[in-house]
């Protein structure tokens, strides 16, 4: 039997302050997402150096961020200590791993001449590992953005007015930087404070990474994948007026970094590789096609108990500053629309309709 599970989709208004008070008002009671982060995840116990270390790193990143986390500490009543140890991300590596498949396409190969990049985000259907929260979010003296929250504060994937896309990627990198930043902060900051694809690059060099993980990001013009590990990080530009990332490094430099190599994740490269390198012009429809299928046909997958199960899709047009989400896998859900340039406002839940896990059909 399919399983259905809530996506939520929130406009938030107003200053950071008053985002981060009514988002802890409506989490303060029993939202199971945040209360299993603090039951199952080791973070640093708070201490006064620890807090201004973490706030002087955040402010480099996205200082926006310190306002929303005082209101939701009030909101919330949870320690501020408490909500900037662990939901900053400091230090942090995860020990369950998402999927994803992401890809970029420039203009001049698409038969509408808009560019276009998204992904599909693979991970598990227990609902106490995703926020599956879509953001609409336009705050005063900022910059308005849309995109998929993680550690509250945090985004997964988004695009800002400036037409700029950012999202994430796990790589199954090596080693740990107990001072690096986990990737929440790192998207949310891109989004909020840059302009253009080398911007967000820049951004991403100049911090310390915390766990690995593939940046694609995009603006009408360029895109870069951003190659991260503890140790290393590596920069890879279009081919083709393309690109795609899915879970593994590409460029020879991030080789020795990869800790394993995942036979799913090569097939959904070159799948995806396949079909945005090719030299036919590409529509929207194809893209929606590629997305939905399997195998061979595409990069949906359903392996949820393996942590690699297709969620939600998405599709940004950078160009006219408009998305379509799947709520769910999109072999099974309607694509919706979100006009950023209009300031579209939704409050509302809907229901991801999953398919059934082929865990036990073989795992390729």
């Amino acid at each position: 039997m399919n399983k259905q599970h809530e996506f939520r989709i929130e406009t938030l208004e107003g200053s950071y302050y008053e985002i981060g008070l009514a988002q802890g008002k409506k989490m303060r009671k029993n939202y199971p997402y945040l209360i299993h982060l603090w039951e199952n995840f080791e973070f640093p116990r708070p201490t006064s150096h620890g807090i201004r270390t973490i706030a002087s790193i955040i402010k480099e990143i996205c200082p926006q961020v310190i306002e929303e986390m005082y209101g939701f500490a009030e909101g919330s009543e949870v320690s501020s200590d408490k909500i900037f140890v662990s939901l900053s991300g400091y230090g942090f590596k995860p020990n369950i791993f998402q999927g994803c498949s992401q890809y970029y396409i420039h203009k001049n190969k698409t038969t509408d001449s808009n560019t276009y990049a998204g992904r599909n985000y693979d991970f598990s259907d227990d609902e106490r590992y995703s926020e599956a929260r879509l953001l609409l979010f336009y705050p005063e003296n900022g910059i308005n953005h849309v995109g998929t929250s993680e550690f509250i504060f945090g985004r997964l994937e988004g695009m800002n007015e400036n037409k700029l896309y950012a999202g994430i990627s796990y790589a199954h990198g090596k080693g740990k930087n107990e001072k690096g930043m986990f990737f929440p902060i790192i998207t949310r900051g891109i989004l909020e404070n840059c302009k253009t694809a080398n911007e967000a690059v820049e951004l991403i060099k100049s911090i310390e990474h915390s766990s690995s993980y593939n940046y694609l990001v995009a603006d009408p013009e360029k895109a870069y994948v951003v190659e991260t590990s503890p140790n290393k990080i590596s920069v890879r530009e279009c081919e083709n007026d393309s690109l795609v990332c899915t879970n593994h490094y590409c460029n020879d430099e991030m080789k020795s970094e990869q800790a394993m190599l995942m036979s799913n994740s090569l097939k959904r490269y070159d799948v995806l590789k396949e079909f945005c390198y090719k030299e036919e012009k590409i529509s929207q429809i194809d893209i929606k096609k590629i997305l939905s299928g399997h195998k061979n046909d595409g990069v949906c997958i359903h392996y949820y108990r393996a942590m690699l199960g297709t969620l939600w899709s998405t599709i940004f047009n950078l160009d006219e500053l408009t998305c379509l989400y799947s709520a769910g896998p999109p072999c099974s859900n309607e694509y919706f629309e979100i006009n950023l340039k209009n300031k579209d406002k939704i409050n509302k839940i809907l229901k991801m309709k999953l398919k059934k896990d082929l865990l036990k059909k073989q795992f390729k």
